[in-house]
This record gives structure tokens, C-alpha cells and sequence, in this order.
């Protein structure tokens, strides 16, 4: 009889206790501490700046404007012979298509040490450094 009496009173008190939630809001809701949400901001890309005086820039703007032929990244798809290798539908491209000069060949040997060379050594003989440290 006690234990079903205290247990009765204890589900009583929590019920209580429970009720006193809702999903009534105030608004605004009450802060003890400003948080970062109530404070003067720029949003980014957003513009001319009308909310504080000036902005970032001397033109007023936020943040700069992208460089004239700027693509985002992923974005690039030009299907040309000089970017996929590729003529129409599934034909490698039978030539150069671009003209071989001293300055492309100096260029495609920088980027060969840079990239290559590691793996396949200067000769591309596949000897390089990474492959002699492969236990």
C-alpha cells in the first residue's frame, strides 16, 4: 500500500514537472548572453552592403567580383579535341591540336619532373623514388 502510494505521488510530481514543457516559443526568445546570430555581419556574396555603413570594399561591396572568365570549379565542360583527345563520338584525334613549339615542350618536361618523374624516374623507365621505397 506505502510503495503504490509512493509511486503514485512520484508519477504525480513528474507529470507536473513535465507538463510545465511546450512547444510554445517566445518570441524574441529570452537570451542571457547576445549570441553571434543579434550582431552587425557582412553576408558573404550578398551584394552592395546596406546594413552597416560602408563595406569591405571601397565600392561598398561585401566581396570582390570573380575575374572576367572566371568557372567554377566542376563546372568546365568544353568537348574540344584539345581537352578530351577525342573527334565526335568515340574517335581519338589523329594530331596535335594545338602547334608544337620549344616553349610547349619546355612546359610538358616541367610538368613531366613535377608529376612523373616520382614514379616513372627521368627516363620513365619506371624506376623513380616512390617505387624504390615500396617495401
Amino acid at each position: 500500500m506505502k510503495k503504490t502510494l509512493l509511486i503514485t505521488v512520484a508519477m504525480t510530481v513528474a507529470m507536473a514537472c513535465l507538463s510545465a514543457c511546450s512547444n510554445v516559443q517566445r518570441v524574441p526568445p529570452i537570451q542571457v548572453w547576445d549570441d553571434m546570430k543579434h550582431q552587425p555581419k557582412f553576408k558573404a556574396q550578398s551584394g552592395i552592403n546596406t546594413v552597416l555603413v560602408g563595406g569591405a570594399f571601397a565600392d561598398g561591396r561585401i566581396s570582390r567580383m570573380a575575374p572576367e572568365d572566371t568557372v567554377a570549379r566542376g563546372q568546365y565542360r568544353e568537348d574540344t579535341p584539345y581537352n578530351t583527345g577525342m573527334e565526335g563520338n568515340n574517335m581519338y584525334v589523329g594530331k596535335m591540336p594545338v602547334p608544337m613549339t620549344m616553349e610547349l615542350l619546355k612546359q610538358g618536361q616541367t610538368k613531366f619532373n613535377i608529376y612523373c618523374s616520382p614514379c616513372h624516374d627521368q627516363t620513365g623507365m619506371g624506376k623513380g623514388i616512390v617505387p624504390a621505397h615500396v617495401p
